[in-house]
């Protein structure tokens, strides 16, 4: 991006991005997007973008949730552990520690809230499914498992690969205070309805 003339950029809703350095590069950077990109911004970003006067929406306690979501990948992942073993951590992290806010269901306002800060809410311990899909997907990143966010227009969960072969994963319907998740549809499976 060294010495392009872009003025306006918004990479909003882009979680997989987790570095974002050549975005000081950009010569006429006057306003920068990046809602949900939080395992990219860094004090040296945000320093960045405030010193040069360019419009953000990086507010700073986001900052600490790339720190935050590390530590839990090294609190429940152990670098031994094969892809599915990360894999099962991961999926019962998130659905140990977040609770579905049901109240979201009926309030447009606190859904928007949710979905807007998405990992945010989701490291509080709240939200809907796309506090869930987040969580699964920046954790299956920092543990080195390639997943995605899949979405239709009211629902979100994750495309999961483990050893070259793709689930669904489906968090927030797994959160349904079963005792054996791996018995659910929504569990790692290869087909998803």
């Amino acid at each position: 991006l060294e010495n392009t003339n872009i003025a306006y950029l918004d990479i909003s809703n882009s979680m997989n991005i987790t570095n974002l350095d050549s975005l000081m590069k950009i010569e006429n950077l006057e306003s920068f997007y990046s809602t949900n990109c939080e395992m990219a911004y860094t004090e040296k970003l945000y320093n960045y973008l405030n010193n040069n006067s360019i419009e953000h929406d990086i507010e700073y306690e986001e900052l600490k949730i790339r720190e935050q979501v590390k530590d839990i990948a090294d609190e429940i992942i152990d670098e031994n552990m094969t892809e599915k073993e990360k894999s099962d951590a991961i999926i019962q992290y998130v659905v140990d520690n977040i609770e579905y806010d049901y109240v979201a269901l009926e309030d447009e306002e606190l859904c928007t809230e949710y979905n807007l800060f998405a990992l945010k809410y989701a490291l509080q311990g709240i939200g809907v499914c796309r506090n869930y899909s987040a969580l699964t997907n920046v954790l299956m990143l920092e543990a080195g498992i390639n997943c995605y966010e899949i979405g239709s227009g009211d629902h979100i969960w994750n495309l999961v690969e483990l050893d070259n072969e793709f689930y669904w994963l489906d968090t927030t319907w797994l959160d349904d205070g079963s005792d054996d998740i791996k018995a659910s549809p929504y569990y790692m499976n290869k087909e998803y309805d």
